[in-house]
This record gives structure tokens, C-alpha cells and sequence, in this order.
């Protein structure tokens, strides 16, 4: 096996196996909150937590990555969320009032979540060369489709089955996994870097450089566009199958299996779908998208939703990864952790934002009417790349 190959298997199986850990957390919890509380507000109140959370971490997370080698990073990450589901699970089997459990993962899990993804993104551009990095971003996709498609499967059968006391042990066993992999030697620079400088400099650093390179900026911006998308069209597609298309929850539950295998093909396809070398292809992309948004705003029929839902998982995947390399292309590697963080904290405001906007307008207008929303990000992302595109690089 090449050298090549043993990075690609070793990323591919350290992410996979965080990514399941990570989202049986996220689906558990969401359940766990309402079988516990029968309160839809208690889980607004963990998510508003858990965003207030995110957002600090993403505030400092970012200079940490660059500040320390990006596998410790994830190794802490790993070895930390494992402790944290294994003491909840001993929490829920102690009998700990629900309540309490909620705030403390609200507050602790979503940090540790960030955190890895953001060190896990940013590595990318130190495990593979940069004329490779389209093949590392579209692994790093695969991963975290099968990660989110596996944690599903598992979730709904395991909860159901067992309770969320075990599915909780059951996370926690592959976070470690993960963790104890990262301890084997790898071929990737561990130590940490030779001189870094004051705390809160290196993290105006970041700031600065992205004010300083506009370029990198405007396709940073493009970059987190899909990702919000896809935040937001968990609002507007809820409420339009249930609302217009008059279908239960397992239709939604199939059209979310349809949008990871579209992604997952996307990912297989090793970013193909977009060369970063030719970023003119993304408007084709978008285009696209902003067809499949619009036909399933009057679409009625569950077949041809299935159909347009697997094509926007292949778009939006397509984008994230092509848009991601061109990000990381115009990015100086010390920089990438920072950049990656504050924007993904930007990102993170405005799909907040946004949900609230497509949840508001829906409510006045109809539920065809978020789909508007969805249209609206999607140009944004298209002038985000025009404006980057005419910005000259820096030297």
C-alpha cells in the first residue's frame, strides 16, 4: 500500500468512525429530549444552547486548530466526547433529573463537535498535497454522508430497542475508537509548531488575514453556503411535506436518505463535479440547485420529491467539496484553521438567521413560500464566488 493510499484509508476510518459516534449524539439527544420532556420548547432551549455554545468555540476553536497539531486536536476531541456519553450514560442510569442532563450536553457536546470538525476540515490541507486536496475534501465528504446515514440506522433501531442509556455506551465506544486510532504512528507531523505568538494575536491574526485577502474571504463565504442550505432545508422541507405534499414522517425519513446517498455519490465522485481549477463550473452547479429548489416548490407528487431531493444532495455536495479545495487553494496553510473557524461561527449566525426567516415566511405565506429562501442562499453563494472570482489574488 502507498503512502498515499495508508493517508487516504487512516482519514477515511479515524472521521467515519468519529462521524458515527458523533451524529448517533445529535439524533439520540433530540430524542432523548422529547421522550423526557414532551416539551418542543425544551428542545428549542438545548438548541439556542447548544448554537450559543458552538459559537464561542467556533470564536477560539479556529486559532487552537493552527496554534496546536491538527491530529492532537482530534484525538482530544475523540477521547473528550467519549468521556462525555459515557458519564451521560451513567448520568441517565443513575437517574439523574433530564433537565440537568440537557443543559450539560448542551453546553459541553456541541463545542466538542465543532471543534473536531473544524481541526478535521482544516486537516485536510496538511494530509494530502495541495494538488490532491479535491480527492481529501471529497473523503472527507463520503465520511461524514456515511457517518450521518449510519448514526440514523443505528439511532432509530438501537433507541428504540435498548433506550438512550445505551445507545449513549454505544457512542462512546466508537469516539474512542477513533481516539485510540489516532494514537497508532500516522504519517502525518504531530508536534507543535516551533513559535507561536500571544493567544488573542494569533486570533486577530485570522481576522485580519481574512480582511487582508478578500479573496480568500468572498470563497470562504461561497464555501459555507451549501452548508447553510442544507441547515435550512431541514425547516423548509419539515414543514412542505408535511404542510403540501401531505406525508408522514417516514417520507421525510426516506427524503433524507435520499439527500446522503446523492452526497455520498457526489463524494465517490472524488470531486469531479467541480474542479477547483475551473470554478466557473459552480454556477452550472447552482443553476442547477436553484432548478431542483424551484420544481420541488410546486412539486405534489412523493416519487419526483424523492428524485429532486437525491439530486440537490448531489449538487450540494458537488459544491461543498469543489468550493471548499478553492478555498483552501487561495488560503496560506497556517491560516486555514482560523479562517475555517470564523466563518464556519458567520455561517453559523446566519443559518440561525435564516431558519427563522423561512420558519417566519412560511408561516405568512405558505410552505412553498421557504423555498424562496433556499433559492435566495443559493444566489448569494453564486455572488460570493463572482466576487471572488474578480478579486486578484494577493501576494
Amino acid at each position: 500500500m502507498s503512502h498515499f493510499d495508508r493517508q487516504t484509508w487512516l482519514f477515511f476510518v479515524i472521521n467515519a468512525l468519529a462521524c458515527i459516534g458523533l451524529n448517533i449524539g445529535v439524533v439520540g439527544v433530540n430524542w432523548f429530549i422529547i421522550e423526557a420532556t414532551r416539551q418542543n420548547m425544551m428542545l428549542g432551549l438545548y438548541s439556542a444552547l447548544s448554537l450559543l455554545s458552538a459559537f464561542l468555540m467556533l470564536v477560539f476553536g479556529g486559532e487552537l486548530t493552527d496554534r496546536y497539531a491538527k491530529m492532537r486536536i482530534l484525538r482530544f476531541c475523540c477521547m473528550g466526547q467519549a468521556v462525555l456519553f459515557f458519564v451521560t450514560a451513567a448520568c441517565v442510569h443513575s437517574g439523574m433529573p433530564a433537565l440537568w442532563i440537557i443543559i450539560g450536553l448542551a453546553v459541553l457536546n456541541m463545542p466538542l463537535m465543532v471543534l473536531f470538525s473544524t481541526a478535521s476540515r482544516g486537516a485536510v490541507a496538511f494530509v494530502w498535497p495541495t494538488e490532491k486536496l479535491n480527492r481529501g475534501n471529497a473523503v472527507l465528504e463520503v465520511t461524514l454522508q456515511i457517518g450521518a446515514m449510519c448514526a440514523a440506522l443505528l439511532t432509530g433501531f438501537l433507541y428504540h430497542r435498548w433506550g438512550f442509556e445505551w445507545l449513549m455506551v454505544l457512542g462512546g465506544i466508537l469516539t474512542l475508537a477513533a481516539g485510540l486510532v489516532l494514537l497508532w504512528p500516522h504519517p502525518w507531523p504531530d508536534a507543535l509548531p516551533a513559535e507561536r505568538k500571544n493567544y488573542w494575536q494569533e486570533l486577530r491574526g485570522g481576522v485580519v488575514y481574512l480582511c487582508q485577502h478578500r479573496r480568500c474571504a468572498w470563497y470562504g463565504l461561497a464555501a459555507f453556503i451549501p452548508t447553510i442550505l442544507i441547515f435550512v432545508s431541514n425547516t423548509v422541507v419539515t414543514g412542505f411535506v408535511q404542510q403540501v405534499v401531505g406525508k408522514n414522517a417516514l417520507v421525510y425519513g426516506v427524503g433524507e436518505v435520499c439527500f446522503a446517498l446523492g452526497a455520498l455519490l457526489a463524494g465517490m465522485a472524488g470531486g469531479r463535479l467541480l474542479n477547483s481549477n475551473k470554478p466557473q463550473r459552480a454556477y452550472y452547479l447552482l443553476g442547477g440547485l436553484i432548478a431542483a429548489l424551484g420544481w420541488l416548490m410546486y412539486n405534489r407528487s412523493t416519487g419526483i420529491f424523492f428524485v429532486l431531493i437525491f439530486v440537490a444532495g448531489v449538487l450540494l455536495s458537488g459544491l461543498r467539496i469543489g468550493l471548499n479545495t478553492l478555498f483552501m487553494k487561495n488560503t496560506e496553510p497556517s491560516f486555514i484553521g482560523r479562517c475555517l473557524s470564523l466563518l464556519m461561527a458567520v455561517a453559523m449566525v446566519l443559518q440561525a438567521l435564516f431558519s427563522l426567516a423561512a420558519g417566519h415566511l412560511m408561516d405568512l405565506c405558505g410552505a412553498p413560500s421557504g423555498y424562496w429562501v433556499l433559492i435566495g442562499l443559493a444566489l448569494c453563494g453564486g455572488g460570493f464566488l463572482w466576487l471572488g472570482g474578480k478579486t486578484q489574488p494577493e501576494k
